[in-house]
């Protein structure tokens, strides 16, 4: 399998967290469940394999998406192809990131998963043509970065609350320190939960709750989670009833059960 995963140069990695490229992935699953971690991606598919979104109970098909795609914040678990046979380049935002490439509000993309060309129209095309021609990762690194500076628009940056109210929620699990945290901002309450939600997408206390779920996966993915009742508490959870509530909402498992059937990548987990 290759797999390289790249972090974009300065001043882009102020807005893009990371560009992966895969390819020759073999899975032994077909359908996986992908879990919520708060960020927004663009997938580039260039074998031409047709990628599927399924119901969640039923697990039928009930979206294709071929080419390139967004898939926006999600609140819960979708479920997904595996990719199996395809060959992949994934564009993750940083939570703040996407609206100065998007230029239109974050939170008109949550929970979706859209053609790419809706958004971007030929552009995307083009990009992905270009990624075809050119099969060096050097290369294609370097397409997708000159890209994503031709798509950037500084006025449509975030204003420093947001990554502010960010850095905060990712210091601090425990949801009552931001009760009346939009007044150290000067900002009213509905003002910064407007803001948050169009350069994030979510609310702040939405994101916060994601936010703590995956700081629970990552304790899981180093091998912490044999505590359950510890693992809860360190994660900021009030008791084990709301640790055990709150990630069956977002894994659709009680984290007893999500240790026992969990992949190789903490935020896949294999269906069938």
């Amino acid at each position: 399998m290759q797999f390289d995963l790249r972090t974009p140069p300065y001043p882009l990695n102020q807005l893009v967290e990371s560009v992966l490229f895969y390819d020759q992935y073999s899975p032994t699953h077909q359908v996986e469940r992908l879990l919520p971690d708060g960020s927004l991606n663009l997938i580039v598919e260039l074998h031409g394999v047709a990628q599927h979104i399924y119901d969640n109970r039923l697990l039928t098909p009930i979206s294709t998406h071929k080419h390139a795609w967004l898939s926006g914040m999600h609140s819960g678990y979708i479920s997904i192809d595996s990719g199996i046979g395809t060959s992949m380049l994934i564009i993750r935002f940083l939570p703040q990131g996407a609206y100065p490439f998007l230029h239109f509000p974050v939170t008109e993309l949550n929970d979706l998963v859209i053609e790419a060309d809706l958004v971007f129209g030929q552009h995307i095309a083009r990009l992905r043509e270009q990624l075809l021609a050119n099969p060096s990762s050097e290369t294609r690194f370097e397409l997708v970065y000159r890209w994503l500076q031709a798509r950037f628009k500084a006025e449509f940056l975030p204003p420093q609350a947001i990554n502010y109210t960010l850095g905060q929620i990712h210091q601090n699990n425990d949801t009552h320190t931001f009760k009346n945290f939009h007044q150290q901002l000067g900002y009213s309450q509905k003002h910064l939960i407007a803001l948050f939600k169009k350069y994030v997408g979510f609310r702040p206390k939405q994101y916060q709750q994601i936010t703590r779920f995956n700081l629970a996966l990552a304790h899981i993915a180093q091998g912490q989670g044999v505590q359950l009742t510890a693992l809860g508490y360190d994660c900021g959870y009030y008791d084990q009833a709301h640790f055990i509530k709150e990630f069956k909402k977002f894994a659709g498992f009680s984290p007893k059960k999500f240790i026992r059937e969990k992949g190789d990548y903490i935020h896949y987990l294999p269906l069938r």
